[in-house]
């Protein structure tokens, strides 16, 4: 059977993403998408300025489309794992806020990768959507130089720890709703 991923042009270059068939990607993304304070530490890279604190997400998608072109034109390049648009905001001296928005782009791996394969995902991606931080979230260990590799390239690195390993199991246990039949 053909999944829509299937058909983007990240598949017609090669590149397959064996997570999107785990559960806990699809947990892991969940989590990023509405987990604000794990995401505040890594979108904090979009502010390097002392004083700025995130304040909410605007939007925030998860399977985000990466296209190009318009109307029968428009092809779909890659999904970003988990797209954010972020609010984040100021308070100076005489009290007045400022305030900016950034977009912020979450790739989230469950299984290792190499860094290199990472870079080449998310250059494409940001070839075509340019967001002010891109983070790399990881359910696993990088060596140091597969790190310092990723952040050369402006990819911020975050691992999911014991927070997100409790709140899974919290999901798991939750009641599974009612759903309707036909």
């Amino acid at each position: 059977m053909s999944h829509s991923h299937d058909k983007t042009m990240l598949a017609k270059f090669g590149f397959s993403d064996p997570d999107l068939r785990l559960p806990r990607h699809d947990m892991a993304c969940r989590f990023v998408s509405i987990y604000h304070a794990g995401v505040r530490d890594a979108a904090m890279g979009v502010t390097r300025n002392p004083g700025w604190r995130i304040g909410k997400y605007t939007n925030v998608w998860v399977e985000y489309p990466i296209e190009k072109g318009a109307g029968q034109y428009k092809t779909t390049i890659g999904f970003a794992d988990v797209f954010a648009s972020l609010s984040f905001e100021k308070v100076n001296e005489d009290g007045a806020k400022d305030f900016i928005n950034a977009d912020v782009l979450f790739e989230v791996k469950i299984t290792p990768v190499t860094a290199s394969e990472v870079i080449r995902q998310l250059n494409l991606y940001r070839s075509y959507k340019k967001p002010k931080s891109t983070v790399l979230v990881v359910d696993f260990d990088y060596d140091a130089s597969s790190v310092d590799m990723l952040k050369q390239e402006d990819i911020s690195v975050i691992k999911l720890g014991n927070r997100f390993d409790k709140w899974v199991k919290h999901e798991e246990e939750r009641a599974v709703p009612s759903l309707p039949t036909l």
